[in-house]
């Protein structure tokens, strides 16, 4: 078998046995095709000591494990994603790649620390990844070289820094990321970047997502945390959203860059001690913050700065780094902004203005947004297109934030966000959907957060998934009208447990009463408020039935069920109550027994048996309710009838020795029950 490959315009041909017997999916080249993680690590080892720039191709799918490429040689990897079988074409989708760390370590280290390589990654999901040290989802290190990280989605990492990615290179590039979920260790002293750490002395952002990432109680830099080595920050069309810092820069945290600048970001929602929103140290006097059409609203810290934390002197000699802050939307109060030298904040600049979003979680702006048409054109590295791809001005000015608000855009609505349990099959809706214009729109759906499920269709209104186990998923819908114009919206699924429950065998019945309990063995999503059992006379009883309360928690439990009535069977469940719903255990069926046993023979011996009467009608004057009345053989010329509120069991065909229940027993005369009840069984009625 041959295997070939273009690579510098040559023609490079595998003939080496033992390489086709190690490495049979891919040879000593530039391209690596691989399909299973035993491949990717040995593509990756290979590659660091083959003396090639190489390009590594993931197939579709999951791969578990924690992958290396460790390398002494001056030469860098690409390793991209969304390959099909063979890698004979590619769609860039990162929920169609996944590498997943299995909690046990970094998802992908990309180590050449004595050189000046290159480093990209496309088309990937790293999740679950958890590194005792530094980037639980990706770990990147490089001398002065470079680091691209484009369409990916990082969630769900843990480590004490850069909790999604840590980057020590030269230049560090993320385009079209989503950084999500991901967080630095609980309890660390420092715990910078619960989504990105940057040491990177040019740190270049567009168009990403940085959303729900958390820093520990000292940490900075929520979102994003770009350290001294950094001298030029570029932040263009990102959402940075919901991200949490223990002490400074719940959304981003800049220390001493020569030049930062902010252009169209929307950065809504994060926490801080100080700086919320944006914590910027400016060290030298010449170092430079270019601020410039961005929504920095609602964030919150505890201290000093909720949207903007500025330290404009920090060299403290009393000489003020510039800043350019203009046509933004953020708190110009005291409690929104701290700068250290202050100085007049320009009228172009709104101040706490409520930026009219289309929704909770959906950034784009509506008709009457105070934010449309109020940006400045000749802001820095002002882009092209906003972050949906659409163009970027509309209307003759730019607006503020990620997004530009366009007439003719479609409107994408992902439905309301839902809380479901798992293993049920959940209906994702665009259905509400809409172009201003009546065009003809597509749609496709995007997993960007949470364990991956598999869509029925990405591309149609109303794709379905089987929930996975306990998880938050968020899904993005994007829609393209016929202008190629487009939307986007996410979605959020909230994936529950309900408890397990299971129930105990029913023991100790009478005629009245019996016992039974359960045992709670998980707990689920929340704590069990409220277990015990519920009882009908009818198959799958539940809690609007009659029931006891026994309880909170997981373990066994015993349930007392009482108030039951004589010789009537019952259906009993254990049930257990959390947050979530109330789930139940199996349905176990029981007979009460009766009241009380009363014999009847015409002798009046009852075989030794008490208590005994010599008439049915004593028999039934004397019963109590719920008692059964046991007729020897014979025949009896009584009229019987009951007058009292009581339910009584005739029964009849007994020997002499009430032992077995073989003979005849004849009624001359029907029974009456003016009042109560009679039950008859194994009684002939033979008037004369």
């Amino acid at each position: 078998m041959k295997m070939k490959m273009v690579f510098h315009d040559w023609l490079i041909v595998c003939i080496s046995l033992l390489l086709l017997f190690l490495f049979p999916t891919f040879c000593l080249a530039a391209n690596f095709c691989v399909s299973n993680e035993t491949d990717l690590q040995s593509a990756l080892t290979f590659a660091a000591s083959n003396g090639e720039n190489d390009t590594i191709q993931i197939v579709q799918g999951t791969y578990n494990g924690n992958f290396v490429y460790a390398s002494t040689e001056a030469y860098g990897v690409t390793i991209e994603g969304g390959y099909t079988s063979g890698c004979a074409s590619r769609e860039v989708d990162p929920a169609n790649t996944i590498l997943d760390g299995d909690a046990t370590g970094n998802v992908l280290v990309l180590s050449c620390p004595d050189h000046t390589v290159e480093f990209m990654v496309d088309g990937l999901t790293l999740q679950n990844g958890n590194a005792s040290n530094l980037g639980g989802g990706l770990f990147t290190i490089t001398d002065n070289g470079e680091v691209t990280l484009t369409n990916n989605t990082i969630s769900g990492n843990t480590s004490s820094h850069g909790g999604g990615v840590y980057a020590n290179s030269s230049t560090l590039t993320l385009t079209n990321n989503t950084i999500s979920g991901n967080n630095t260790i609980t309890g660390n002293t420092s715990g910078y970047g619960g989504g990105v750490y940057a040491n990177s002395s040019t740190l270049t952002l567009t168009n990403n997502t940085i959303s729900g990432n958390t820093g520990s109680s000292l940490s900075y830099g929520g979102g994003l945390y770009a350290d001294t080595y950094t001298t030029t920050i570029t932040l263009t069309n990102n959402t940075i959203t919901g991200n949490t810092a223990g002490y400074g820069g719940g959304g981003v945290y800049a220390i001493y860059p020569a030049t930062l600048t902010l252009t169209n970001n929307t950065i809504t929602g994060n926490t801080a001690a100080n700086g919320g929103g944006v914590y910027v140290i400016l060290l030298g006097n010449s170092d430079t913050a270019q601020v410039y059409n961005n929504i920095i609203y609602n964030n919150n810290a505890n201290t000093d700065g909720d949207d903007l934390y500025i330290n404009n002197d920090g060299n403290d000699d009393f000489i003020p780094s510039p800043v350019n802050l203009y046509n933004n939307d953020f708190d110009q109060s005291a409690a929104g902004t701290y700068i250290k030298i202050p100085f007049t904040i320009d009228s172009s600049n709104l101040n706490n203005t409520n930026p009219l979003f289309v929704s909770s979680g959906n950034y784009h702006l509506t008709l009457s947004s105070p934010c449309v048409n109020t940006g400045n054109n000749a802001a820095p590295s002002i882009p092209a297109t906003d972050k949906d791809g659409n163009p970027r001005i509309t209307g003759g000015i730019v607006d503020m934030g990620a997004y530009e608000y366009n007439p003719s855009a479609p409107v994408a609505n992902a439905g309301p966000d839902q809380t479901v349990t798992q293993g049920t099959t959940v209906t994702l809706d665009g259905s509400a959907s809409s172009d201003p214009g009546s065009q003809t729109l597509t749609y496709l759906w995007t997993q960007i957060g949470g364990t991956l499920v598999t869509l029925s269709d990405a591309t149609t209104v109303q794709p379905t998934f089987t929930t996975p186990e306990a998880d938050s998923l968020i899904f993005r819908l994007t829609v393209i009208n016929t202008s190629d114009l487009k939307n986007t919206d996410n979605v959020g699924i909230n994936v529950v447990t309900t408890p397990t429950v299971t129930t105990t065998e029913v023991s100790s019945v009478t005629s009245t009463s019996a016992s039974s309990g359960g045992d709670v063995t998980s707990e689920g999503s929340s704590s069990v408020t409220a277990r015990g059992v519920c009882w009908s006379t009818t198959a799958n009883p539940t809690i609007s039935d009659s029931k006891t309360t026994d309880g909170t928690g997981t373990g066994s439990f015993t349930s007392s069920i009482t108030g039951l009535t004589p010789d009537t069977t019952y259906h009993v469940k254990a049930y257990a109550t959390n947050s979530v719903e109330t789930a139940y255990g199996s349905d176990v069926s029981f007979t009460t027994s009766y009241a009380s046993t009363i014999y009847v023979s015409q002798d009046g011996t009852c075989g030794g048996k008490t208590t005994c009467h010599s008439t049915i009608q004593a028999a039934v004057e004397a019963a109590s309710t719920g008692s059964v009345i046991l007729i020897a053989d014979g025949t009896y010329d009584e009229a019987i009838t009951l007058n009292a509120d009581k339910s009584l069991t005739l029964q009849g065909g007994w020997d002499s020795s009430f032992e077995n229940q073989t003979g005849t027993t004849t009624l001359r005369n029907a029974p009456k029950a003016p009042q109560g009840s009679l039950t008859l069984q194994m009684l002939s009625i033979k008037p004369e």
